[in-house]
């Protein structure tokens, strides 16, 4: 069941975000005969369901410069091509038989579980220590909130937050904030909150015409958003909020303050985790950290507050990750004159969103090993019981990657090579100078990471894979990004219409993905970039149209040309 937000004409979705640490692929044939190893990014073993694995598998090196490798929709390595580009053997059957029995052991539940939601969804505010609105929040999170994590259609996933997570909640004040502030955000777009709001000041039944009158005066006040002084005057125990979206002491973004309090503290959780000799092995910190880190990803991703920008050319350099920080910029000259100056040169750089998914996903790899051995391990992984399927970067015919394949070439720098398409293989790496094949290199990595992000989505039914696009970018991406290169910056648009066409937002007209596509079409015609006939559909679907794309299915299959020329055609039938 997905969770509708009306928003005028144009209904929007929000999803959440799950990981998967475990990292299997099949590596180098030997007589066609493969070898089948176990990736595991962190020195611990990634669960006990592996442990047993561990003389047959031997780590390797995740990035081969030699192979061609199929990436899982999760950006892990999960399986070699030969030089035909179609994927090797797949998974042993032993493999796939201990991750599934581990897999079907997590997505059970027991009594203990079912009493101990029932006791935090029961009991009463002033009990739980909170307020009757953070109750309503906490209330609304377990009922609209969690089936979003799975789609309903991953047990492991969803039984995880649904069973799991309160203990969680009444130990961990990092994981109540994070809860609470999502909560608010999805709530916000559902429901009348000013009438909520009268509702948990009051007992049902207590001074009921009261309430009705209030009602009445809400609705005909010209401020509808704002609560007249006399309701506010009520009762000095009565919890007042301000819901006007253009007032400072608006709720939301007071909630917005106390969620990014809740960053800080997550970042400070890791700061203490990393100075311990074994910090991220505490089952309470790795739990915690886990459940905030996946919020913190989901929160920014939907927020309608521009509270953080896509991508922040301020840095004017490439991140790298950090456990500690979560993450670090290393700044370079700043030559571009429209971006100002600090004022003290050792202030941090403002935070963006690639750089906090980097962060989110490394903290999430360093508490991995510890949460897949406790009852929180079913927000880590998938049922990994399917055939690699997915085609390699040069036999994709998606037609959004075909376009961003065949186009590869065209950007200023190597325009004389041509295109790339069915009758003209690309030129050798080889073929150009050392600087050009590294950006070359580093734009196909990016566009077959979004290739395997879509059909991550086909197989699993569910947008997930997709929106993890930006924590599996890798440095030399990143870097293409924040010095402006045409191609990335294209790459990262098509992304952001796609994150549009799956609903990873609150607002259709307020999101972080519209306001970079925005600004992309503005810098093209600034630069005097090529604005390509997919660009131009896109940009149509998204900012005009409010497309939306259903069927999870059949996203890789998403063809925006195509979608305009119908439109067109049916305007034409018509008139």
């Amino acid at each position: 069941m997905m969770f509708d937000v009306d928003v005028g004409q144009h209904p929007a979705q929000f999803p959440i975000e799950s990981i998967d640490n475990l990292e299997l692929f099949c590596a180098e044939e030997e007589l066609n005969k493969p070898r089948f190893e176990l990736i595991d990014i962190t020195p611990l073993s990634v669960s006990t369901a592996t442990d047993s694995l561990t003389e047959q598998l031997h780590y390797t090196d995740l990035f081969d410069h030699e192979t061609q490798e199929a990436v899982s929709p999760w950006g892990h390595s999960i399986a070699t091509t030969s030089s035909s580009g179609s994927p090797s053997h797949l998974y042993s059957n032993r493999v796939l038989d201990i991750l599934n029995e581990e897999h079907d052991k997590v997505a059970e539940t027991n009594e203990v579980d079912h009493l101990t939601r029932n006791f935090v969804l029961t009991q009463a505010s002033n009990i739980l220590g909170i307020l009757r609105f953070e109750l309503r929040l906490l209330k609304f999170f377990d009922e609209a909130c969690v089936p979003l994590f799975s789609y309903e259609v991953n047990d492991g996933i969803h039984n995880a937050w649904k069973y799991k997570v309160p203990p969680l909640f009444l130990e961990s004040d990092l994981v109540r904030r994070s809860m609470f502030s999502f909560a608010a955000m999805g709530l916000s777009a559902t429901m009348d909150l000013n009438l909520l709001q009268l509702g948990d000041n009051y007992e049902y039944g207590e001074d009921q015409a009261r309430l009705l009158q209030a009602e009445s005066t809400l609705q005909q006040n010209s401020h509808p958003n704002k609560f007249p002084r006399w309701i506010q005057d009520i009762g000095s125990n009565i919890e007042v909020y301000d819901f006007d979206t253009d007032c400072k002491l608006n709720m939301f973004l007071l909630t917005t303050k106390y969620f990014l309090d809740a960053l800080s503290k997550s970042q400070e959780k890791i700061g203490q985790a990393t100075s311990q000799k074994y910090g991220f092995e505490d089952p309470f910190i790795a739990k915690e950290l886990t459940v905030s880190s996946i919020l913190i990803f989901s929160f920014l991703g939907i927020q309608p507050n521009r509270l953080i920008k896509l991508i922040n050319f301020e840095t004017n350099g490439k991140c790298k990750s950090n456990s500690k920080d979560n993450f670090e910029c290393e700044l370079e000259p700043n030559n571009d004159p429209q971006v100002e100056p600090r004022d003290n040169p050792e202030d941090e750089p403002e935070p963006d969103m690639i750089k906090v998914s980097i962060g989110v996903r490394e903290t999430i790899i360093s508490c991995s090993s510890t949460v897949l051995q406790t009852d929180l391990c079913g927000l880590l992984f998938f049922r990994a019981s399917f055939e690699v399927g997915c085609p390699s970067l040069k036999e994709c015919r998606y037609p959004v990657i075909r376009d961003l394949v065949m186009h590869l070439y065209e950007f200023d720098e190597v325009s004389e090579f041509g295109t790339l398409d069915e009758h003209n293989e690309s030129r050798n790496v080889d073929e150009f100078d050392s600087e050009t094949a590294l950006e070359l290199e580093a734009l196909k990595g990016a566009i077959t990471s979004l290739m395997l992000g879509m059909y991550g989505t086909l197989y699993h039914k569910f947008p997930i894979p997709l929106f993890r696009f930006l924590m599996v970018i890798k440095d030399d991406f990143q870097s293409l990004l924040y010095n402006k290169h045409p191609y990335a910056l294209r790459i990262l648009f098509v992304y952001s219409c796609l994150n549009s066409f799956a609903r990873f937002q609150m607002y259709n007209d307020h999101n972080m993905w519209r306001d970079y596509i925005l600004w992309y079409k503005e810098e093209v015609q600034k630069q005097g970039w090529r604005w390509y006939d997919m660009d131009e559909c896109l940009y149509y679907l998204v900012v005009e149209k409010y497309y939306l794309m259903i069927q999870y299915a059949d996203f890789p299959q998403i063809d925006p040309i195509k979608i305009c020329a119908e439109e067109d055609n049916q305007m034409a039938v018509d008139i």
